[in-house]
């Protein structure tokens, strides 16, 4: 299974670990290593003030309702197990992103594959890299296509779009949402509540590597979720007034 793991919770910065880079510095893998340690250990003792420091201003939290408590009795192994892998930098935008490799299969809580995870850092307002998410890769554009996405596509859609569920990004939401979604809808999925919701698309869920079923302008592509090891809600793209595919729905279509 093909999955691109997305953890919620914390960052931070651990003892003596990472500080910010400036935007005029490469974020090398080293610092991105600094930054998954540094998480890794605020995850394990909740500690959000550490957290705050090194995470980007835009997914910073108030209180340590956000740590997920089957994340934090894994912290321990993925600080042991994994690790960035150098030379695996990939940058676009204001985001560069760092795969890592684990030494071991699935933890308890099942949320790295032993292929490992993305980790992905931002550029901040005051121009330093700080850490982003796990797993929702680089900037995502919609862009103009005659033929319907393929599934690697399908797939980047699939991660962006529960990234920005679980960040509660409104703004990058709406982009990925077909225009016919109902504004107020779209603003509900970007509410807290849903967070955990997204985490599970993210950390179980994938789009399957096959042809979606097309006609006329929609899509749709099946998804496999590791519960089961079964199908999971198929995800259903739609060709937009602007020509661009975008997300109508997950599950059944009613539109």
């Amino acid at each position: 299974m093909i999955v691109v793991a997305a953890l919620g919770g914390g960052a931070l910065l651990g003892t003596g670990c990472a500080t910010s880079q400036n935007a005029e510095t490469v974020p090398l893998p080293a610092y991105a290593q600094s930054v998954w340690t540094a998480y890794w250990s605020a995850v394990e003792r909740g500690d959000v003030a550490d957290w705050n420091r090194i995470a980007h201003s835009s997914v910073r939290k108030a209180d340590g309702t956000g740590f997920d408590p089957r994340v934090q009795t894994d912290a321990r192994s993925f600080l042991t197990l994994c690790s960035v892998q150098s030379g695996s930098m990939a940058m676009a935008g204001d985001r560069a992103s760092y795969r890592t490799r684990c030494a071991d299969g699935p933890t308890q809580s099942g949320l790295f594959p032993a292929a490992g995870a993305e980790i992905v850092l931002r550029r901040d307002a005051d121009d330093a890299w700080r850490f982003f998410c796990f797993g929702c890769g680089l900037p995502y554009h919609p862009q103009s296509e005659e033929e319907a996405l393929s599934p690697y596509d399908a797939q980047r859609l699939w991660v962006a779009f529960w990234s920005a569920v679980e960040r509660g990004d409104a703004g990058e939401v709406r982009q990925l949402l077909h225009s016919s979604f109902p504004a107020e809808a779209a603003g509900e999925l970007a509410r807290p509540g849903m967070a955990g919701e997204a985490r599970t698309f993210l950390y179980q869920c994938s789009v399957r590597p096959l042809a979606p079923a097309v006609a006329d302008d929609r899509a749709r592509y099946r998804t496999r979720c590791l519960l089961g090891d079964g199908d999971g809600a198929e995800m259903t793209v739609a060709r937009d007034s602007d020509q661009v595919w975008r997300i109508l729905c997950v599950g059944s279509c009613r539109r």
